[in-house]
């Protein structure tokens, strides 16, 4: 070896141990950080491994549920689409029995609209009456002469009245009188 200036072969010696054993130092250091970053790294991907695990189970599972559900649907869907001759026997007979009763329905709605016009024609003809009545017997009332009356009545063959025919009652003197037309 050569000698350097400054340094002994000794020295030297020692200081290329002390480099290499610095070098092997360092890079032992450099391992052992890269060893724990690549620990930190694995532990951190086993982590996400597992997370993505779980999510995925997650939305498998859900997958499953939804196409369970649909199978379901699609099942009582296929059921309740199927026309059997039961089926159509019996919505024809719901269809007749709902056409009866529409139709009884209707036709006591009628009666009842053609009864309550005959009650109020009737009510009406009895007003007109109750007022032609005590018109006829306002004008009886007053109708001039009892002596003429008299007359014309034994005319026709009118009798007096017995003792057990004749009837007495009193009159109110609270009497009124209906009005027609104007006074002459």
């Amino acid at each position: 070896m050569r000698e350097l200036s400054g340094f002994d072969t000794n020295e030297y010696e020692a200081y290329g141990a002390y480099l290499n054993n610095s070098s092997n130092l360092a890079y032992d250091l450099d391992y052992a950080v890269q060893e724990d970053e690549s620990a930190y790294e694995e532990e951190f991907y086993r982590e996400r491994e597992q997370e993505s695990y779980e999510e995925n189970a997650e939305i498998v599972r859900r997958n499953r549920e939804r196409r369970r559900r649909n199978a379901i649907a699609r099942r009582h869907q296929e059921q309740m689409m199927m026309v059997t001759p039961q089926y159509v026997l019996f919505l024809t007979a719901a269809l007749f029995i709902t056409c009866i009763t529409v139709m009884f329905y209707i036709k006591l709605q009628s009666d009842i609209t053609t009864r309550l016009k005959n009650i109020a024609s009737l009510e009406s003809s009895l007003d007109v009456a109750k007022v032609n009545n005590d018109a006829v017997a306002k004008r009886l009332e007053t109708a001039g002469d009892i002596t003429k009356v008299k007359k014309e009545a034994l005319a026709m063959g009118m009798n007096y009245a017995g003792e057990d025919q004749i009837v007495y009652y009193s009159i109110d003197s609270s009497d009124y009188m209906t009005q027609y037309g104007g006074i002459k």
